[in-house]
């Protein structure tokens, strides 16, 4: 009896998201404990000094980047043997020659990739969720490298129990995770080990940014600091970027394990960051809302009071100043067809990972569901940015705050820490040993949101008009709203550059 009961809570754990899935409130409920000592908020010093641009151009010029590139600290991707660092994400990015996998016991890639153009501009955006157990088990020395869990992750012993086991799951990171907290067996009492672990990768991540930020008067390259808050709530993606203004940031990223709520996540970026008094600003950016399942930018307030309803509205406006609407897993600006969607627009058709025609989700119409990301649940106008736009016109016109009042951008989600890496007629992959060879980039074996491999893309870059490249001139003309005292012309756009 008590292993089938066993089953009956993995089944239940699994299906409901990272745990549990709140139905009215479109999120989940915390699967750890907040980290003990708290998390200390953003020091409040000066920004450190840099040379003014030998070059200046007073009207603007394009500049391109990419914001959403996932390392070997992101679960996913060493998961899939992926061992680049956020040192190789940022050469790359400058046009040095990087290896990609499959990688050998010297840790060198067996494939060479290089940009034929080097980008302006990028931020490595690891997972924030389960970071610490990354390094834990993956460093030899650390405290838990040892344990069961850990040598079952890394393929060197059976697991003792574990929800992959009982349930027949194949993914492996799930063997170091724990349920309704973290796993004791890999972060220690406390979860000490794995605070020291998530802290060890933060710091890592800032030296690296820190390290290739041109300062000199060449402002060859810029960086920025950030990370991805990943919540997958209803197993639908409700992923965002969080990308900071300079290098005064947090000591630990916020991750949807202990905040789940996109709400708690600004209410305590307002806490760690912006309402420090300093100099520490951030915005959050989502993406692929082509696979939430109508629930990206769905109005949770409305029955809230008016007051209540504004605040929340103001928040989000006020930390989402632009939308990740064209990467890997697809485009997420329009979908003809959809309710309350008048009009075809055949370029509409373009990248959609959900699919069109047969294989075309059911339609939402006025509601949302759960299950997009294995390909189930319905599909709705608000899995899309340019139905979104319209729906917060509408909520302006309902309680005076329109929330969805932002630009469009493009990245990768690279998970080979390649950014940038969009050439259509070199491919690489995008996510490690998955696709590492062009007979698995044309797999057409269902996968992420029930859509084949061949059915993923390189990808897309974002571009900024401003009049140089620095964080100071990209922050101010890609973001204006986004962070504080600032006041430009919004000239964020999504591209390819060939």
């Amino acid at each position: 009896m008590r292993p089938l009961l066993f089953l009956f809570l993995a089944v239940a754990l699994v299906g409901g998201g990272w745990l549990y899935s709140e139905r009215n409130h479109i999120a989940i409920s915390p699967s750890a404990s907040d980290w003990e000592p708290p998390v200390a908020p953003a020091p409040q010093r000066e920004v450190a000094a840099r040379s003014p641009c030998s070059a200046s151009y007073p009207e603007g010029r394009a500049w391109f980047g990419d914001l959403h590139v996932h390392t070997g600290y992101s679960m996913d991707a060493r998961s899939r043997d992926m061992l680049g660092t956020p040192d190789d994400a940022y050469r790359f990015a400058r046009g040095e020659v990087i290896g990609l996998g499959p990688f050998d016991a010297e840790r060198r890639g067996a494939r060479q990739a290089q940009l034929d153009v080097p980008l302006d501009f990028a931020a490595v955006t690891d997972h924030a969720e389960w970071i610490g157990e990354i390094v834990v088990c993956t460093e030899p020395g650390t405290p838990g490298y040892d344990s069961n869990a850990c040598s079952a992750y890394r393929g060197e012993a059976e697991p003792e129990w574990s929800v992959p086991v009982m349930v027949g799951g194949k993914r492996r990171m799930v063997y170091m995770m724990g349920f309704g907290d973290r796993n004791a067996d890999v972060c220690g009492p406390g979860n000490a080990w794995c605070r020291e672990g998530a802290l060890s990768a933060w710091q890592n991540m800032q030296r690296a940014a820190e390290q290739h930020y041109d300062r000199s008067a060449d402002c060859s390259f810029t960086t920025f600091h950030g990370y991805e808050y990943s919540n997958s709530a209803g197993q639908s993606k409700i992923h965002r970027n969080i990308i900071y203004r300079n290098e005064l940031v947090p000591e630990l990223p916020v991750s949807s394990l202990e905040e789940p709520d996109p709400f708690g996540l600004w209410e305590k970026m307002d806490v760690l960051c912006g309402g420090q008094g300093g100099a520490c600003e951030a915005i959050s950016i989502p993406h692929n809302p082509n696979v939430s399942n109508g629930r990206t930018f769905r109005i949770p307030w409305r029955d809230e009071p008016l007051e209540e309803q504004r605040r929340l509205a103001e928040l989000r406006l006020r930390y989402e100043p632009v939308v990740e609407m064209m990467q890997v897993k697809g485009e997420s600006e329009c979908k003809s067809g959809l309710w309350q969607v008048f009009g075809e627009d055949e370029f509409c058709d373009f990248e959609k990972i959900r699919g069109l025609d047969a294989r075309r989700p059911e339609d939402c119409k006025d509601d949302y569901s759960r299950g997009a990301i294995f390909g189930r649940g319905c599909e709705s106008r608000l899995d899309f940015a340019r139905y979104a736009l319209a729906e917060g016109m509408a909520e302006e016109a309902r309680i005076g705050v329109n929330p969805y009042r932002f630009g469009f951008v493009g990245s990768t989600d690279s998970h080979n820490a390649a950014p940038g890496d969009v050439d259509e007629d070199n491919y690489d992959g995008c996510c490690a040993n998955t696709d590492n060879d062009v007979q698995a980039r044309l797999d057409a074996e269902p996968d992420f949101a029930g859509a084949p491999s061949a059915m993923r893309n390189p990808g897309g870059l974002m571009g900024v008009w401003a009049p140089e490249n620095t964080r100071c001139a990209l922050r101010r003309h890609a973001a204006p709203r986004g962070f504080r005292n600032q006041r430009a012309t919004h000239r964020t756009a999504i591209l390819r550059r060939q």
